[in-house]
């Protein structure tokens, strides 16, 4: 319980303070009615026995009674509750002198045990017991004078005594109307307590279970997301690995290539062996897998930056557009012969003589697509160019006759590691170009009929914003 004291600061009463607090408050009650009660009944008798020994001590034992209300503390509810007990003692053992059988002390004696364990908590047993046994003394010493005639009553006739004995039935009646009036309050304090105890165990129960289904739910959220991050964690694992594997395989290819070409052109140097054309032919076979080479390398090495979250650094200059696109394409001239493959190249007369933007990105860009369309593309089969201007933009088409891309696929091969249908590779390629379009300011569209060819478009701007 929270208690406000005049300072304005709060200060909690723990519940054996309260407790003592409510016991206080019944002793003042059971001493202002006594004390009323005392006085009542001292007139009444007096104006029945016409008797000073009877009012003036009403009078007083009513002082008595107010003195224990007023003069003990809230914290002192065991001294009240004793000091009361006594008080009763004097009133039942001088009226039991003085009215003799008449006063009917037992009856009162009766009140003063029952009313003990209603001024005294359980744990003071002692007190309980002592505040008990002192009627039973007091009523002992009483029966032991009636029958030794110690001190002798007041002679009253016999219709006063009458009165009296309806008098003080009426009073002890009420005196215990009374008692079992604070017994009920007390235990339906309780049971109120009770009911709000159990009402508030009932709302945390509520509260636990809400809890319980929440954290539940949160638990196997959090559990089925792990689970999603472990299998994707798994899947980048084993793409990784395949990456590395393949990556491995792309690069172990040109180096091959460059390493046999070289030793051959080495051993026509000692020793000539070949005709100028085979030998400009392994000059442009080692430069075209160089190109390769530094293209994949380029693919790891940039993906790697935006892996990290590091920005990729553009450096724009004007180039001739013609003039870059044969060169680019002379690149894949050897490859394009060992395998039997065409290339038709087109530019339309609107492409104007030069463009500002990063060569060496969009080279990238256009060597990945070259890549992906003779990887794709079988012997004896063709690879189409096609340059124009459109909306201020150049758009460079690349179709092939090769494989094709499923419908349901060509959402999915501009992913990291995704190497496409059925042939190998980083699949680093197309991730790539996407990531370079973006920021060349450019865009990618890409067609297909599978077992018929596909087709790749990129725009870019003629001029950066």
């Amino acid at each position: 319980m929270v208690e406000i004291g005049v300072t304005g600061k709060r200060r909690i009463t723990s519940p054996q303070e309260e407790e003592g607090k409510q016991r206080w408050h019944i002793v003042q009650l059971i001493c202002g009615y006594t004390g009323i009660l005392v006085v009542v009944y001292g007139l009444l008798f007096y104006a029945v026995s016409r008797e000073w020994l009877i009012l003036a001590p009403a009078i007083g034992f009513c002082v008595l009674f107010f003195s224990v209300k007023w003069f003990t503390g809230k914290e002192n509810y065991r001294l009240t509750g004793f000091l009361l007990q006594i008080v009763y003692c004097l009133v039942m053992l001088y009226y039991g002198i003085i009215l003799g059988n008449v006063a009917q002390v037992q009856y009162l004696s009766i009140f003063m045990i029952s009313i003990s364990a209603l001024l005294f908590r359980p744990d003071d047993k002692k007190l309980i017991y002592g505040s008990a046994l002192l009627p039973v003394v007091c009523l002992t010493f009483l029966e032991l004078n009636y029958s030794n005639d110690w001190i002798r009553p007041l002679f009253f006739s016999y219709q006063q005594e009458q009165i009296f004995r309806w008098l003080i039935l009426f009073v002890v009646i009420l005196l215990n109307f009374i008692l079992l009036s604070m017994h009920q309050q007390k235990l339906v304090g309780m049971l109120r307590k009770s009911r709000e105890l159990f009402y508030q165990l009932d709302i945390s129960h509520q509260e636990l279970l809400m809890h319980s289904e929440s954290l539940e739910q949160q638990v196997l959220l959090r559990t089925e997301e792990l689970n999603k991050l472990i299998v994707q964690l798994q899947g980048a694992n084993r793409l990784k690995t395949a990456f590395l594997q393949e990556n491995n395989h792309e690069v172990r290819n040109p180096v091959n290539s460059i390493l046999g070409f070289t030793e051959r052109l080495l051993k026509h140097k000692k020793a000539p062996f070949l005709t100028p054309l085979e030998e400009q032919e392994l000059i442009e076979c080692i430069y075209s897998s160089g190109q390769h080479l530094r293209n994949v390398v380029s693919n790891v090495l940039d993906y790697s930056r935006l892996e990290a979250g590091r920005e990729l650094h553009l450096y724009y200059e004007e180039f001739d557009v013609r003039e870059w696109l044969q060169k680019s394409v002379l690149v894949y001239g050897v490859m394009a012969r060992e395998r039997k493959i065409n290339i038709h190249q087109r530019v339309d007369e609107n492409v104007p003589a030069t463009i500002k933007t990063d060569k060496t990105r969009i080279t990238q860009v256009f060597f990945n697509l070259m890549g992906n369309a003779f990887q794709f593309t079988p012997r004896n089969k063709s690879i189409y160019i096609h340059c124009w201007v459109e909306d201020n933009r150049l758009m460079l088409k690349i179709r092939d006759e090769g494989t094709g891309i499923a419908a349901g696929r060509i959402g999915s091969i501009f992913n990291e590691y995704e190497t496409a249908y059925h042939k190998g590779g980083a699949g680093l390629g197309l991730g790539i170009v996407r990531k370079l379009l973006d920021l060349l300011e450019g865009d990618i569209e890409v067609s297909s009929v599978e077992g018929e060819g596909s087709i790749f478009r990129i725009n870019i701007p003629l001029q950066p914003r």
